[in-house]
């Protein structure tokens, strides 16, 4: 099943220009998804059968999607995947700027995090006979999507996971 975007993630890599890896109303595979982790060091007090629980900075947010995008030849389509993995493979480190919470176009909720690179996978490549000239459609409202003649282009999915850390900003 294919979905309208929620968010806007931009990925800042160190000395590079901001990538976009996902805008408000793509096509997406599997939607913007962040879980935290957050692991306490356990600590006796002394003289006490209570346990002390102190976090020690290791909580992150765990973020993962899978965009999907529309080109004019298969050709395009790979060389997007293999371009954009290179890229985040070769520059893990970075920033991303989350905006979410979307009311009449407008993000409600923007959050920059330090990030780290887990995983930047580009998908087999699929054609028309797989999503269908109507497939991302299924997403909100059918309205929502305008992509003219889409028949006979292929369609490219990457599949992003990322490790947020750091103070909100």
């Amino acid at each position: 099943m294919h979905y309208l975007s929620l968010d806007t993630v931009i990925y800042r890599p160190d000395g590079l220009r901001d990538i976009v890896l996902c805008q408000y109303d793509d096509v997406m595979a599997e939607l913007v998804e962040v879980k935290p982790s957050v692991q306490l060091q356990r600590e006796f007090v002394i003289g006490s059968p209570w346990m002390h629980q102190a976090s020690r900075g290791n909580a992150s947010l765990q973020m993962s999607f899978t965009v999907v995008r529309a080109f004019t030849t298969f050709g395009r389509a790979r060389a997007w995947g293999l371009d954009l993995q290179e890229t985040l493979t070769l520059h893990p480190e970075g920033a991303v700027t989350w905006l979410s919470c979307y009311f009449r176009g407008r993000p409600g909720r923007t959050r920059t995090y330090h990030a780290t690179v887990d995983l930047a996978q580009p998908l087999p490549l699929t054609s028309d006979h797989d999503l269908g000239a109507d497939g991302p459609s299924m997403g909100r409202r059918p309205e929502d999507i305008r992509l003219p003649g889409m028949e006979g282009k292929a369609w490219a999915a990457l599949q992003v996971s990322l490790t947020l850390t750091g103070d909100i900003s």
